[in-house]
C-alpha cells in the first residue's frame, strides 16, 4: 500500500470514511429506489488505463466496448428495454484512487452496477466501497483468497483461487517420461503471486519435483537478466512463471541470450496475450501455459453461437485475437444482463435479489460453466496449452477430454 498504510487499515478506512471528502469532493447519498429515473442503465468502473498495466487494461476496455456493441447499447431490466451506458475511469492501479472513483460512480454518477477493477489492492478497495454501500461486484481482476475473507457475499469472482492456476499443468507434468526432477519459480512481489508461487512449490513437491530456485521480482520490474544469471548455477528441469507476460518475454529473451536449456517451460496464465505473441513470435515454440479460456474450446455464447465465432468477430473489430481477460470482461455485463431481465420493476437493482441469482447460476456461457461456490468463487478448471509448429499454433493439450493435440515432449525450447 502507498505511504506505508497496511492493506487491512486501508480497507477499514474505505468502509468507514467518505473517501471523496478527503480530497475535497462532495458526494451525495445513493438513491436506490429511483435507479431508473434517469432513463438509462449505467455500468461503471475503473481500470489502470495508463502506466504499467495499461496493456492488460486495454483488453478489459475493448471487451466492454465489444459487449456494448453486441447488445446495441441496450439492456432489458424488469421486462423493459433501456439504453445501456458504461463509464470507465483511469485509477492508475492506485487503490486509494480506485476507492475514490468507485464512490464517485455510486454517489455522483449514479452507476447502477459496477464493473471490476484490475489488481489485488484495487479490487479489495472497490470491495470495501461496495460493502459500505451494500452493492455487489462481479470481479474479474483479482484472484486472492483474501476476497472471501473480507467480502464473502459482496464480491463474486470469475477466476479460481491462486492454487488452481497451475494445478492442472502440474498434474500433467507429474506423468511425463522422462520425469522432471527440479523446478525454478519466478514470482512477482505481490500477494496473489506469492499465493500462486507457494501453491506451485507445494504441488510440485507432492509429485516429487524439488524447487531448487525461486526468485521474487520487485513490482514494476520487467527485466529478468539478473534472474537468468542466477539460474546459471542451478540444475533446473522446469521453469514456472507465475507472473505477467512481460516477465515471461524478458525471461525467454535473456535465457536465449545466455543459452540456458530447460526441459519444460510453464509460461503461466499469460501465455496467450497479444503482447507475448508480438514480442516473442516463434520463440514461443513448445512453451506451455494455462488459460481459463480458448476460442478453440467452442464454449457457448448467446449472441455469436460459440467462442470460435466470438473470437472471429472480436478480431475483425480490434485486429487481435481474444484471450481470457477479454472473455472474462465480456462476461461481467452479460451476467448482470441475464439477472436483470426478471428483476422486480420496483427495485430492479436490489442487492439481495442479485446475490441470490448469482448463487443460483448454473449456465454454459462463453466463460464455460458459470457456477459459484458458497463464498462467491467460481468453480472452474484450467486448460493447458502449448505453442506448436513453426507458426506456434496454440493447441489444448490437457485435460485429455479437451485436447486438440498431444504434448510435444521432450521438445526443443528457446531455439
Amino acid at each position: 500500500m502507498n505511504n506505508g498504510m497496511r492493506r487491512r487499515d486501508f480497507l477499514k478506512l474505505c468502509a468507514t470514511t467518505t473517501i471523496g471528502a478527503t480530497v475535497g469532493v462532495s458526494f451525495s447519498p445513493i438513491q436506490t429506489c429511483a435507479a431508473l429515473d434517469k432513463g438509462y442503465v449505467l455500468f461503471g468502473g475503473s481500470l489502470p488505463l495508463t502506466g504499467t498495466y495499461g496493456k492488460v487494461a486495454r483488453l478489459y476496455k475493448d471487451a466492454y466496448e465489444f459487449y456494448l456493441e453486441t447488445v446495441n447499447h441496450k439492456i432489458v431490466v424488469a421486462g423493459k428495454e433501456y439504453p445501456l451506458k458504461f463509464q470507465l475511469y483511469d485509477d492508475e492501479n492506485d487503490p486509494t484512487k480506485t476507492a475514490q472513483l468507485t464512490e464517485k460512480l455510486l454517489t455522483v454518477d449514479k452507476a447502477d452496477l459496477l464493473l471490476s477493477a484490475y489488481g489485488t489492492d484495487p479490487v479489495m478497495a472497490q470491495g470495501s466501497i461496495c460493502k459500505k454501500y451494500n452493492k455487489l461486484l462481479i470481479n474479474g481482476g483479482a484472484a486472492t483468497s483474501r476476497l472471501e475473507e473480507e467480502f464473502s457475499g459482496t464480491i463474486f469472482t470469475l477466476v479460481p483461487t491462486g492454487d488452481y492456476y497451475h494445478k492442472t499443468l502440474i498434474d500433467m507434468v507429474s506423468r511425463l517420461a522422462p520425469p522432471l526432477k527440479t523446478a525454478g519459480i519466478i514470482v512477482p512481489d505481490d500477494p496473489i503471486y506469492h499465493e500462486i508461487g507457494q501453491a506451485c512449490e507445494d504441488q510440485l513437491k507432492g509429485f516429487g519435483i524439488e524447487t531448487v530456485f525461486k526468485d521474487v521480482i520487485p513490482m514494476n520490474t520487467m527485466e529478468l537478466g539478473s534472474t537468468v544469471l542466477k539460474m546459471q548455477s542451478k540444475q533446473i528441469d522446469m521453469v514456472v512463471n507465475t507472473g505477467w507476460d512481460k516477465l515471461l518475454a524478458s525471461f525467454v529473451n535473456e535465457a536465449m541470450k545466455y543459452k540456458l536449456k530447460f526441459k519444460f517451460i510453464d509460461g503461466g496464465h499469460v501465455t496467450l496475450t497479444p503482447f507475448l505473441a508480438e514480442s516473442l513470435g516463434a520463440k514461443r515454440r513448445n512453451i506451455c501455459g494455462t488459460t481459463f479460456f480458448l476460442a478453440e474450446s467452442r464454449t457457448k455464447d448467446k449472441y455469436y453461437g460459440d467462442s470460435f465465432e466470438f473470437d472471429k468477430k472480436f478480431k475483425d473489430k480490434f485486429g487481435y485475437a481474444t484471450e481470457y481477460h477479454i472473455a472474462m470482461a465480456y462476461m461481467i455485463p452479460q451476467l448482470y444482463d441475464m439477472i436483470l431481465k426478471n428483476a422486480d420493476p420496483k427495485d430492479p437493482f436490489n442487492t439481495d435479489y442479485i446475490r441470490k441469482a448469482l448463487f443460483a447460476m448454473n449456465d454454459d456461457l462463453i466463460w464455460g460453466k458459470v457456477r459459484f461456490n458458497e463464498k462467491g468463487r467460481i468453480i472452474k478448471d484450467m486448460l493447458v496449452v502449448q505453442f506448436q509448429g513453426s507458426e506456434c499454433k496454440t493447441e489444448i493439450i490437457y485435460p485429455t477430454e479437451n485436447a486438440t493435440a498431444k504434448l510435444v515432449y521432450p521438445a526443443d525450447l528457446l531455439v
